[in-house]
């Protein structure tokens, strides 16, 4: 979870940056970030694959 905050924190500080330099380049990380969640991010296991449940 803190990874998580830390990473978010550092994004929402860099983020004006490259809008201000660039508004091309945000809009490509944009593109990559949201074509990670559609294909990259169904993939992984789910919660219930990953823990050994007694039978």
């Amino acid at each position: 979870m803190a990874f998580a905050r830390v990473v978010a924190a550092l994004a929402a500080f860099v983020t004006p940056a490259i809008a201000l330099a660039d508004p091309r380049l945000l809009f490509a990380f944009t593109v990559v970030a949201n074509a990670i969640g559609l294909f990259w991010v169904p993939r992984l296991p789910k919660a219930r694959e990953l823990e050994d449940v007694p039978t």
